[in-house]
This record gives C-alpha cells, structure tokens and sequence, in this order.
C-alpha cells in the first residue's frame, strides 16, 4: 500500500492492528526481540492512528478550487497540495523568502510558466521548516512530483481564483492559436526584436536629454533590454476555454433593473490609436509643471512605450501591432480613459432615459427601467466600435453579482452583500498548538 495520503496511512495502521504486526517504523523498543504482539504494541498504533485522526492538516483543501483539464489524474496529496492556493501565506520576510531558492533549488527557467508551481513549492518548503504543526512532507513531496512532470502546466484561472491543471500541448496550442491573431500579432523574428528595442532606446534617450527633468530620468532605462515572455490563463468559465494572454512585463431606485456588460478583452481591443488619443485629451488638460518632462515629449515617450511591444513564447518572437499588452502597467490608464471617451461619445445615446452606470475597469453595471430591452441594448453597444464588444449578463430572481457583490433588488431599493464566488475559498493553516 502506498502511504502518500493520511488516509492510506490510517488504513495501513488499522491492517497492522488486525494482523498483529508492528510496522519498520515502529520505535525498537517495541520490535527488538519480542516475538508477540503485546499490549504495548497495540497501544503504540492506538495512539498513532488517534494523532493522525487530530492531525489540523487531514482535512485541508477542497477539490472545487483545483481544475483539472489535463490528462493527468492528481493524487489526493498533490489535490490537496495546490488547494492551499498560489497565494499561500509563510509569514516570512520577502528577503528570507528571495534567499532561500537560491541556496536550495537549482530552477530551469525554460519551461513554459514553470515559475508558477515553483512558486507554491518555494512558500511550502520554506514553511514547512518553521510552522507548527509543520507542513506535511507529503506535500512537499506531491509538489515535487507536479513541479518535475514536464508535460502539464499549472496556472490560475481568469476569475475565480482557481488552480487549472492542463496538458502543455494544449497550453502550447491554444496559446500559438491566440497568436494567430493578425489583427492584433505579426511573428518577428528575435533579431528584429532586438532591433526595436536599440531603436526605442535611442530615441527615448535623445527625447529624454532635451529638457533637465529629462536627464534626472535617464537612470531609468534598462542598458540591455531583453524581450519580455507572454503566457496566458485560462478563461474556464467559458465554453472552450480560450485563453487571456498576459505579458511580463447605491440608494432609491423605482421601477429599475440591473444588467451588467462585460468588455471582451479590453486592452488587446483598445487600439493604439484610441489610447493615444485619449492619453493627448489629458495632456492638454493638466499643468506641464506636474510632468517629468514637457507635454511635447511626454506624449512621443507614451507613445513609444505602447508601440514597442515584442514577445517572445515557445521559442518564437510575435509583435503586438495594434492593442495594449495585457500585464503592462501602462495599459490600464490609456484603456479606462479610451473607454471613457467612448461612453460619453457612442454609449450613451442608446442608454434610455434614468439609467444609472457604474464602471470598474472592463465592468459595468447599468441600472435601467425596467420596460428595456436588455437583448437590444448590448447589440446597439456592440455597434458603436468595431473591436470594443460586450457581453451582458442580466439579473435572476432580482438580483445580480457584480465584481465580489451581489446586488438585490427589494422593494424598489438595491442593496449589496459580499458574495463570495464558489470556486474561491480563504484558506487559513492550522494555528500554533500550545
């Protein structure tokens, strides 16, 4: 019997009760030269399997978090393992936590999002040497296992916070199919990369060296740049599962109901040209004394920075020609202000008179009468950009979730209420024992 799991580990101890035998691990006072099984035997298994029904790790982890698309079937430990999460809390100082790899594990970093159950591991193994009660070896060990399968990926899904086990052709494939996409990549080869980003460099440092304020940002600039990865995760809560590709770099209402649309793909479908536009909008708003440098070459530096954008995944080199990397921290600004732009000038004449909208980032929530139409209206916002779409989803039973809320209609007032999601859970570890 293999004893990966505490479950087999009772059952074994049980058999060993049965049958009257101790087993190797047994202590040698209860095994040297005693050829019966005494009492003291029988006692040492009672007690083994009582610490093992209290152990506060028996019951850890729920198999709803963990998605397995994968043809590989997960061990209960290794379920049990990931569940703790990605974002699996040590307590330990972030410089420890940086040293540890380092003097442990020799990591390849060419596999594809292997960083990823690095990861999970890292905070494991580096708990499991100071908690109490420790972390069980057997999770360590099922982790080990997952970390050193070359053919599966592990990553997080789009929402949820769920776990998504895949096969890595698979990962490849849908990853290389999104690629494809013409509108928004054109394959590069490597030494063209290389090329843009000499050319960006330059010129960011001549814009750069024209004004003082400038030069005081020249330090900023990376000396060799390299060409940042894209990797993505998947959408499970989708049919088909496509993937979202990320890069490295409320008071009285009468007669209303609640609809809420969702962006496809906000920043890969927010074109440059309507991002720069809305980033020129602001510029000529503000006080020049409030930029590093003049409005001139603050809009010339935006601008490069959004267009520069190779990647490289599975050893071939793509180019973002028109949209925003998903991952950049200069995406989200252009994207909220070009989304703006387009709700005061195409959304809102086809929104019906007394509709209240509210919006976090890709999220809307629209609080219309209740005579609309909520078929029509997401059609006539469709329409009104080529690559901007959305889905909608409509209440049920008068209410709707809406980010980690869900909102209630009850006599002509809306409230709101925490919802959690059932795929997302907080996973606390088991306290100090005194």
């Amino acid at each position: 019997m293999k004893l990966n799991s505490l479950q087999n580990r009772i059952t074994f101890l049980q058999k060993c009760i049965a049958q009257q035998v101790l087993p190797r691990s047994a202590p040698q006072h209860l095994r040297n030269g005693i050829k019966s099984f005494t009492k003291a035997a029988h006692q040492y298994l009672l007690d083994s399997i009582e610490t093992l029904n209290k152990n506060t790790w028996k019951d850890v982890g729920r198999p709803d978090l963990i998605h397995n698309i994968s043809s590989y079937i997960l061990t209960q430990p290794q379920q049990q393992a990931l569940s703790l999460s990605p974002k699996f809390e040590t307590g330990t100082n972030t410089k420890q936590l940086s040293q540890y790899p380092e003097k442990n594990y020799k990591w390849r970093t060419n596999n594809i999002d292997i960083d990823f159950i690095q990861g999970i591991l890292l905070c494991c193994t580096f708990a499991a040497k100071d908690r109490h009660p420790p972390i069980p070896r057997r999770f360590i060990m099922a982790l080990n296992e997952l970390r050193r399968n070359e053919n599966n990926i592990i990553t997080t899904a789009d929402k949820g916070g769920v776990i998504v086990i895949m096969d890595k052709a698979d990962y490849i494939y849908k990853m290389e199919h999104l690629l494809t996409d013409t509108s928004t990549y054109t394959p590069q080869s490597q030494q063209q990369a290389i090329e843009e980003f000499r050319r960006f460099s330059t010129d960011v440092r001549k814009i750069l060296k024209r004004t003082s304020k400038g030069k005081h940002l020249l330090h900023l600039l990376e000396e060799d740049p390299k060409t940042p990865t894209i990797s993505a995760i998947p959408k499970t809560h989708k049919a088909g599962i496509p993937m979202r590709p990320i890069t490295n770099g409320i008071g009285n209402f009468t007669n209303k109901k609640l609809i809420s649309p969702d962006v496809i793909a906000l920043y890969t479908h927010t074109s440059l040209a309507d991002a720069i536009s809305a980033i020129q909008r602001v510029i000529d708003n503000i006080d020049e004394t409030t930029l590093p440098i003049n409005k001139r070459y603050y809009k010339q530096l935006v601008e490069k920075c959004l267009k520069c954008a190779f990647y490289t995944f599975n050893g071939k080199t793509h180019q973002q020609h028109d949209g925003l990397p998903m991952g950049s921290p200069l995406s989200a600004i252009p994207a909220c202000l070009a989304m703006e732009i387009l709700e005061q000038n195409n959304y809102k004449q086809f929104l019906p008179d007394g509709t209240t909208w509210f919006t976090y980032v890709d999220d809307y929530l629209l609080i219309i009468p209740k005579d609309t139409d909520t078929e029509i209206l997401p059609h006539n916002l469709n329409k009104s950009h080529q690559k901007i779409q959305f889905t909608a989803e409509q209440e049920t039973q008068d209410s709707l979730p809406y980010l980690d809320t869900l909102i209630t209609e009850n006599n002509s007032k809306f409230t709101e209420n925490p919802q959690t999601k059932t795929t997302r859970i907080l996973l606390q570890c088991p306290q100090r024992q005194n």
